[in-house]
């Protein structure tokens, strides 16, 4: 690798090998000093065109699991986990610079899911068939550079090729580019020993530019942090939080002063991030401060594109490609309920700041979308739902005038030296930012609306099972009975959650009673009882957001290996388990009440 780099080509090479044969020859051609590694994630065989490092046998073993020779789908969902746990893994014991792969609809999810499971300094191609369309799902907020097939990936013509040798040319010139610049192949860990400036990541949007950048610059020039600023758009803010899942030690704090991407979530518009919004900064513990910017508002296209539902409202063209709709009071007390309920998910120090005077250039005082009421109903659903130990700070300013942007600063500060205080400094790290960990006193027009409070356990809490029990305990002390609901299907999980159960469990008994069959059925061999409970996963978890779901699990099972699975059922999102069935062994007194004797 003298003088080169080193690239990894990821494919289904069973499928199609000739065209990643022709991807490796080009760039032989035009980059001879670079290494290649060649990983093969097909699932029903290989290639004899060129020499393949990893076959898909090994990349399964990063997961424990087999291929199966039956069922595809399944080999292709196994793979689906298996590829980015081999790809990161082998990063980690083997450095390279680049990666890069072809495929369909299948194979680009698949090899987008191992390049997303890859640090941004990695450089990562993929030619595909959907390469010229919306490719925000196989993004996800990472730094993949896609390159559309133009004609299906099936073979090799005059238009396959040119395609394969630029998408070549795009991986090697990349990675040259960085060997030319001196570049080294990092890994995480050389990142965490390395001597750097601390890091902060911002959402910004035009209505709150002023803020962020009055924010950046007393970050960079006072503090000595480096500031990442995402741009709330919808993929911004997916950005943003990948960056945080991707190098998550490296980032320290989360200056989220632009949540406007939760309105378009809420009203259909067009900059939406998703549900997941907020989500990353809680579950990784790293300090967050959060700001209700640009709240007051919901994108659209073009007026023409605005949903005939929304004709009547408050309408502001931006400009002649976006139209923006003012956020009524109902809509903003859903939006401040939401934003309290991420915060209180959090596992790391977390505040609110709240801008009396508005939450964005429109919003200030005579401002085109200037509804104090609105704003009102916004603030009051925060501090009404948020935890009783999360700071709420209300300043009387807008949120693009100074004094606010000097507060945010200062809270945020407040929280990494909260967070620091629980971390042991490591050794040459130099990323303590200056006057960090100094009490802030209130300001003229500011006030502090929530104190902390101590509770009996570690606030925040620091597990999702510490988090649980939390709101357990409090149901205890206040006399309240601790209810759970068992639930066969999505909907009735999700009208468990609004009836206020405190926890779910999802089991196959409840699924067999949802199709009209007697619960016993569940404790007979008709069904694989934890594949039912897998399966159930991606119906349930998706939407429950705000109680902890438990698996049934068939801990007796004989063939499975108990350590896995369970790994497996935390890493779907489960909270927990409960066994069932609890029967492994049925003797004569069970069949006669059983609905099943026939």
């Amino acid at each position: 690798m003298e003088g080169g780099g080193r690239i990894v080509i990821v494919g289904t090479f069973d499928t199609k090998g000739e065209e990643h044969a022709h991807l490796r020859r080009c760039i032989q051609q035009v980059a001879p000093q670079h290494e290649l590694i060649t990983v093969n994630v097909g699932t029903v065989g290989s290639t004899q065109l060129f020499p393949v490092n990893y076959e898909a046998t090994k990349v399964m073993q990063a997961i424990g699991k087999e291929l199966s020779a039956t069922d595809r789908g399944e080999a292709m969902k196994l793979m689906h986990e298996a590829a980015p746990v081999f790809l990161r893994t082998l990063h980690r014991t083997l450095p390279f610079h680049g990666i890069v792969g072809l495929g369909g609809s299948a194979g680009t999810s698949i090899i987008t899911a191992a390049m997303r499971a890859l640090p941004f300094h990695v450089a990562k191609v993929c030619m595909s068939t959907i390469g010229g369309g919306d490719v925000t799902g196989f993004a996800a907020g990472s730094n993949i550079v896609f390159v559309p097939s133009i004609v299906d990936v099936a073979g090799l013509n005059r238009i396959s090729n040119a395609q394969i040798h630029s998408t070549a040319c795009v991986v090697s010139g990349m990675v040259s580019g960085m060997v030319a610049k001196g570049a080294e192949v990092e890994t995480k860990e050389s990142q965490r020993t390395a001597a750097r400036k601390p890091v902060v990541v911002a959402s910004m949007f035009g209505n709150t530019t002023t803020c962020v950048d009055n924010a950046r610059k007393l970050l960079t020039d006072e503090h000595g942090y480096e500031v990442l600023v995402f741009h709330s758009v919808g993929t911004g803010g997916r950005s943003m939080e990948s960056v945080l899942d991707a190098d998550d030690s490296l980032v320290d704090g989360v200056l989220d002063l632009t949540t406007t991407e939760w309105a378009d979530e809420l009203c259909g518009g067009v900059f939406s991030s998703g549900p997941e919004r907020l989500d990353r900064p809680g579950q990784l513990g790293i300090p967050h401060l959060i700001a209700p910017g640009c709240l007051d508002m919901v994108n659209f296209g073009a007026r023409a594109t605005v949903p005939d539902k929304y004709r009547d409202r408050q309408l502001y063209e931006w400009n002649p490609s976006v139209t923006l709709m003012r956020t009524s009071a109902e809509e903003n007390a859903r939006l401040g309920k939401i934003l309290a309920d991420k915060a209180n998910a959090a596992t790391g120090p977390v505040a609110f700041l709240l801008p009396l005077r508005g939450v964005s250039i429109l919003d200030a005082d005579g401002g085109k979308f200037c509804d104090r009421e609105a704003d009102q109903a916004l603030f009051d659903a925060i501090k009404a739902n948020v935890r009783a130990d999360i700071p709420v700070y209300e300043i009387d300013a807008n949120i693009n005038d100074a004094a606010f942007s000097q507060k945010a600063v200062a809270v945020l500060l407040e929280l990494i030296a909260k967070k620091r205080e629980k971390e042991p400094k490591a050794e040459g790290d130099r990323r303590q930012p200056k006057d960090e960990g100094v009490q802030q006193k209130a300001a003229p027009g500011e006030r502090r609306v929530h104190a902390p409070i101590t509770l009996q356990l570690p606030v925040p809490p620091t597990t999702i099972r510490e988090k649980i029990l939390t709101r357990l305990l409090q149901n205890v002390n206040e006399g309240k009975p601790i209810v759970g609901g068992g639930a066969g299907c999505g909907i009735s999980a999700k009208f468990e959650e609004a009836g206020g159960v405190d926890m779910i469990v999802i089991y196959n008994s409840g699924r067999f009673r949802m199709a009209g069959r007697g619960s016993l059925a569940g404790l007979l061999p008709y069904k694989d009882a934890n594949a039912i409970v897998m399966e159930m996963a991606g119906e349930v978890l998706p939407i429950v957001k705000n109680v902890p779901v438990l698996a049934g699990v068939c801990a007796t099972d004989p063939f499975r290996n108990m350590d896995q699975f369970l790994k497996q059922i935390k890493k779907t999102g489960f909270a927990g388990v409960q066994n069932f069935p609890t029967v492994g062994l049925i003797d004569g007194n069970f069949r006669s009440p059983s609905p099943h004797k026939h």
